[in-house]
């Protein structure tokens, strides 16, 4: 009687349906593949597009939110709060239309990253077994909270301390500070993209102990080499000054920690599965 189960033509249906969609996505002609990703990257460009589009419309909106840190230096001192609201200045009559243009492209690239990360999905997925899609659909979503999660503390946290360093630094020593729109907007949106890098690391080493190349004894025995390394990755992606340079190495330390304790967490996972 199993013998006539196992045969029965609905249940090898109901077996072979990974594998047949697997197979036939792979027999697919090269062309066709091509053709997919096309318009997989004409959908991201018009997602792209769109929200660059509605962030210029509001950039108004979108620049008051990234003065927000300088603004918020009247927190850490009364003195500061007076020149903070106008301490930006511009050089060129284009500045601040170019600068807003570029900021509207980033903002429209965060803004629209979910679903360009969508569409890639979609188009990587029926190549994936449904094991591996289990496995990497978390890597995705983690790796998108994670990246939010180090701008939000670097826009919310970090900025208006590095600020506040940097203006009563130039001030306690007799120097006017003159910031301009432009190399204010490029300082705060690379250090904004250097911690959301940055946050990723939890993510990078936990996909890696997933496939065992990494334990967390190996971290842990390495932890010097790594604060040093760490140091150097933060001054090189960081704005060229020493402030910086300490507010980013220092969540980096931490992460890194956090990632020994995840990499732990994942090995005593595998071990009891085995």
């Amino acid at each position: 009687m199993n013998q006539n189960i196992s045969n029965h033509p609905e249940h090898e249906a109901l077996i072979s349906e990974p594998a047949l969609a697997s197979e036939q996505n792979a027999s697919k002609p090269f062309l066709e593949h091509l053709e997919e990703l096309r318009w997989v990257l004409i959908k991201s460009a018009i997602a792209v597009a769109v929200f660059t589009m509605i962030c210029f419309v509001f950039s108004d909106r979108v620049v008051d939110f990234f003065k927000g840190p300088l603004l918020a230096m009247g927190e850490l001192s009364s003195s500061a709060d007076s020149l903070s609201k106008g301490v930006l200045r511009s050089l060129h009559p284009a500045d601040f239309l170019v600068t807003s243009l570029k900021l509207s492209i980033v903002v429209g690239l965060v803004f629209s990253s979910p679903f360009v990360l969508y569409f890639f999905w979609s188009f990587i997925s029926p190549g994936l077994t449904v094991g591996e899609r289990r496995s990497t659909m978390p890597i995705f979503v983690s790796g998108l909270f994670f990246f939010l999660l180090g701008v939000w503390f670097c826009y919310r946290v970090v900025l208006r301390m590095c600020l506040y360093f940097l203006w009563k630094y130039s001030t306690d020593r007799g120097i006017v500070p003159e910031w301009t729109f432009d190399n204010y907007i490029s300082f705060v949106t690379m250090m904004m993209a250097a911690f959301g890098l940055t946050f990723e690391m939890p993510v990078v080493f936990g996909f890696l102990a997933k496939f065992k190349l990494i334990t967390y004894r190996t971290l842990g025995a390495k932890r010097r080499y790594a604060y040093f390394i760490l140091a150097a990755v933060a001054a090189f992606i960081t704005p060229p000054d020493l402030a910086s340079m300490i507010f980013l190495s220092i969540p980096m330390i931490g992460l890194y920690e956090l990632s020994i304790l995840i990499v732990r967490m994942i090995g005593r996972e595998k071990k009891t599965l085995m």
